[in-house]
């Protein structure tokens, strides 16, 4: 059972202001979310209804997961400071 990665509009542009090697580490995890949309170490935020958070070095990545539909929709993308703002 394979979900499919949708992204927010804002979050395709939060990714392409990172340089070439973090945008590659953060698009190899993304994809691995399609197999795995809960893997170990990623965690339900508190105060929100279906949104996950992975870590990925420095950086966070938000994603809501759709069960019924097998989607994944990645919210917001950002280094760990800015992202929660």
């Amino acid at each position: 059972m394979s979900y499919a990665i949708l992204w927010k509009g804002s979050a395709r542009r939060q990714i392409l202001q990172l340089d070439r090697l973090t945008q590659k580490c953060i698009y190899h995890e993304i994809y691995k979310l399609g197999e795995t949309p809960r893997p170990a170490g990623c965690l339900k935020m508190g105060g929100t209804r279906d949104v996950w958070r992975i870590v990925i070095g420095s950086y966070r990545v938000l994603y809501a997961i759709m069960d019924d539909k097998l989607v994944i929709l990645v919210l917001k993308v950002g280094h760990r400071r800015e992202v929660y703002r």
